[in-house]
């Protein structure tokens, strides 16, 4: 029972630490994505999950890849010319062009194969992903192993290989003065960029209180109303007339004294017309203003039309009918 008790509530705490988890993190790396495009940067990939498998669902869309990860523990954005190949070849080209050119071409690939793009990759260029590229894409080869590869595969493989690093030199050629890199934006779109995350955490986190504030307002706390007689849509009331009806009446209480029974219509109470009445505070205060007062009030029978006139006493404003008869209307 012991184990059985364990599992259950360590099943349960993982379920509400994805089910927490996972939109705080989509939500902080969405501020990335959307601070980094509103500023002109490319995002290669918005990923959600940790991605130490293969994608368990993607699209790529508007240049990016959406993807998801099995393991949803954590999330990311892969943000173009930041801590990546490129960010470094052009570091690195200040100092020694030709240098930087030949390890980009290594450093590319390798990013390509590590983040599993290579499909996007060819298909951004025009060419068809077939079975072969699929076939090199997930080869001992391409994965930098190629002492290990078969000998039946090494030509087919080098083919592709240098095929693709023809690509990603044209790539370098084209994007080292890419407009849409990090590096190339100035300090203030950077902090904006990276300060994005906790930027929409705040702003969720707002939305969020805001949201259960007016929720359990609306829930909880009465709701003023224009006239006690449209009160049928808030209440298990209904109304056959233009007037409120008695909802019930305990024995040896002021209304019962004053004749007053179930199913009554209640016209008003020491000359204030009830209908009159904004709310249920206004009717309280009616009542505690004519403590140990003789009071008048007019109401019909049921099932009668002349309107009857009674005087009774207010004894206390907490045992009298008319505090009951109020919390009966707003119920």
């Amino acid at each position: 029972m012991f184990i059985i008790n364990f599992f259950s509530q360590l099943i349960t705490v993982v379920f509400w630490f994805v089910v927490v988890l996972v939109p705080l993190v989509a939500v902080h790396e969405f501020g990335h994505y959307l601070m980094a495009r509103i500023n002109g940067v490319k995002i290669p990939e918005f990923g959600i999950g940790f991605p130490v498998t293969k994608r368990w669902f993607f699209r790529s869309w508007k240049g990016t890849i959406w993807s998801f990860y099995p393991v949803l523990i954590g999330g990311f954005v892969r943000i173009y010319g930041d801590n990546d190949a490129l960010d470094h070849a052009q570091d690195e080209f200040k100092t020694d062009p030709k240098k930087a050119a030949s390890d980009y071409l290594e450093a590319r690939f390798v990013e390509i194969i590590q983040n599993r793009e290579l499909e996007f990759f060819i298909k951004e260029n025009n060419l068809e992903w077939d079975e072969s590229w699929q076939k090199f894409a997930t080869s001992k080869f391409a994965n930098g192993k190629k002492d290990q590869e078969e000998e039946s595969n090494i030509q087919e493989f080098e083919s592709k290989y240098n095929q693709v690093l023809t690509l990603i030199s044209w790539e370098f050629e084209n994007k080292l003065e890419a407009k849409d890199a990090f590096f190339s934006k100035n300090w203030f779109q950077q902090s904006l960029i990276i300060s994005g995350g906790v930027l929409f955490n705040f702003i969720s986190a707002i939305l969020i209180l805001w949201f259960l504030f007016a929720f359990i307002t609306q829930t909880n706390v009465p709701k003023p109303i224009d006239e006690i007689a449209n009160l049928q849509e808030h209440t298990n009331l209904s109304f056959e007339s233009e007037y409120t009806k008695v909802a019930g009446v305990q024995e040896n209480t002021p209304a019962d004294r004053a004749g007053l029974s179930t199913q009554d219509q209640l016209i008003s109470f020491d000359g204030i017309e009830i209908n009159n009445l904004k709310s249920l505070d206004e009717f309280r205060e009616l009542v505690d203003n004519n403590k140990d007062q003789e009071i008048e009030i007019q109401f019909i029978n049921d099932g009668e039309s002349e309107i009857l006139t009674a005087t009774t006493t207010i004894v206390s404003a907490g045992d009298n009918i008319f505090l009951e008869l109020a919390h009966y209307i707003v119920k």
